[in-house]
């Protein structure tokens, strides 16, 4: 009887240990969340072009490509732009060139200790500074520049993976041996997160309208250069 009920609460142990461990590994998750800073450099879809201009998107190979798609969306569903592939020839040729930066953010430290007190890292989220950088230059089908600029996009993420969120809460379950939340908030306070999940995070929420803002933008710059090439000659010219 004595070995029954000791083999009971064995079985009992080994279920309440898996069940803390996975609520810890999913309870103590944040699922990535992104927040503009900042107002976007243009709204809408920018000047209006009359007729269309005609259009040839020419991404870096560095890009990645899932932006790329994003921004030829964008341009196709733009009135002002009717884009055109490699076998046609159009007035302007776009190329862009997109890189993404994740750094981490000295707060974490806080939200980790002590802020798994009242599960911080869980409700609120690590915070990430993203960023992007689109570089972008208009050109004429010969090749000729005619405009380069530089978009820089910041959001703030909020995201815990589900080690810093179980690191974090063992503290929880471990109330007098806190240091593996203090070791995980000098992480997360330092080093730079899995960029590859924000970025899966922010095209699948924030990207299409990251693409309108480059694509808008795009359209200013070739109104502008329009508006130069049917101003009459002056004196100076």
């Amino acid at each position: 009887m004595l070995r029954e009920r000791s083999a009971m609460l064995a079985v009992v142990a080994r279920c309440s240990g898996l069940a803390v461990a996975l609520s810890l590994l999913v309870g103590c998750s944040h699922a990535p969340t992104f927040e503009r800073e900042g107002e976007p450099a243009i709204l809408g879809t920018g000047p209006d072009l009359w007729p269309a201009a005609r259009v040839r998107l020419a991404p870096s190979r560095w890009s990645d490509p899932r932006f790329a798609a994003k921004l030829e969306h964008a341009l196709r569903l733009n009135d002002n732009v009717a884009l055109v592939g490699s076998d046609a020839i159009p007035e302007y040729v776009v190329r862009v060139d997109v890189t993404r930066q994740a750094s981490a953010r000295a707060l974490n430290f806080l939200l980790c200790w002590p802020g798994f007190v009242v599960f911080a890292p869980a409700w609120h989220g690590l915070e990430w500074p993203y960023t992007i950088a689109s570089h972008v230059e208009l050109e004429l089908p010969d090749g000729t520049s005619v405009a380069e600029y530089r978009i820089e996009s910041r959001w703030s993420a909020r995201y815990t993976s589900r080690w810093h969120g179980f690191a974090a809460g063992l503290a929880w379950y471990l109330p007098y041996y806190t240091v593996p939340a203090l070791e995980v908030g000098i992480v997360a306070a330092t080093c730079e997160p899995d960029s590859r999940v924000l970025d899966d995070a922010f095209l699948e929420r924030e990207a299409d309208r990251w693409a309108d803002e480059v694509a808008a933008t795009a359209v200013s710059a070739i109104e502008r250069d329009r508006r130069t090439r049917e101003r009459p000659p002056g004196p100076e010219d």
